[in-house]
């Protein structure tokens, strides 16, 4: 054991994660190697060997971690079930003949199957190939679009339930749903932000995305039905966890039951 302050060791633990990231080494795989350095200048080196063997097991046994691939599982047969289509359909009727529409449609889509996602990557592989080309077709800006689909995408890891969320709430030994319940609000806020943004943008620099034509309110009316089945399941999953029926983990799993039969229908 060294004769260093906690500081000290906190300092010469991240230099060193750091120095390994710098030569190319897998971020993960460094921060791994700066903690088992600092805890062993803190409590020596084998014990460190013996604490770094048992940590990884008593956080990933944990049963609450099976709610992860549900959520993921769910957002992956929603894909299969084109409900990210009727999304996008939805929302590029109700705000398209705004200029910039379809890119504050392409939020609206993400933000909406975030919700059902669990997480960034598939809430932005999932919308990607739906938005870019309609993007494309209307002639708006590859940078406006690409742009647009890759930040609008982040929002599924904020908006419940995310896996960050169930990765926090395990690791931290907090309460999964108030943690869902908090992400509600800023979830909601950074969704509007985002499209004010384009709005601003648009108005900055009009080129940039062109007017579609307006849509009847008979059109756009029609168009509701197709959000009903990836809302019922959202209202089911995360009204049933907020109200206290479901756990984190009866909620994934009630999730991907919801979105088979929904799937199925």
């Amino acid at each position: 054991m060294f004769d260093l302050s906690n500081n000290t060791i906190g300092i010469i633990g991240t230099a060193i994660a750091v120095g390994l990231m710098m030569i190319d080494v897998p971020i993960g795989l460094s921060f791994f190697l700066g903690g088992v350095a600092g805890l062993a200048m803190l409590i020596g080196p084998a014990k460190a060997v013996t604490i770094m063997g048992s940590i990884p097991y008593d956080t990933f046994h944990r049963y609450t971690l099976m709610a992860l691939p549900a959520f993921l599982l769910m957002g992956e047969i929603c894909t299969f079930g084109n409900m990210s289509q009727s999304l996008f359909d939805c929302a590029r009727k109700w705000v398209g003949h705004v200029r910039g529409g379809l890119a504050m449609a392409s939020v609206v889509g993400c933000a909406a199957f975030g919700s059902v996602a669990g997480g960034s990557m598939s809430t932005a592989a999932a919308l990607a190939p739906i938005c870019m080309p309609e993007m494309k077709r209307y002639g708006v800006s590859d940078r406006l679009a690409a742009g647009t689909v890759a930040s609008a995408g982040t929002l599924g890891a904020l908006i419940p339930p995310s896996g960050i969320y169930i990765w926090i709430g395990v690791l931290a030994d907090l309460d999964i749903g108030k943690l869902f319940i908090a992400s509600l609000i800023p979830g909601a806020l950074l969704t509007l932000m985002m499209m004010a943004q384009i709005w601003l943008q648009v108005r900055l620099k009009p080129d940039l995305a062109p007017r579609l034509p307006l849509v009847s309110w008979k059109d756009r009316f029609k168009s509701l039905p197709g959000v009903v089945p990836l809302s019922a399941l959202l209202i089911f999953v995360l009204g049933g966890l907020f109200l206290g029926i479901f756990t984190p983990t009866e909620a994934g799993s009630a999730g991907v039951f919801g979105a088979l039969v929904l799937t199925v229908v």
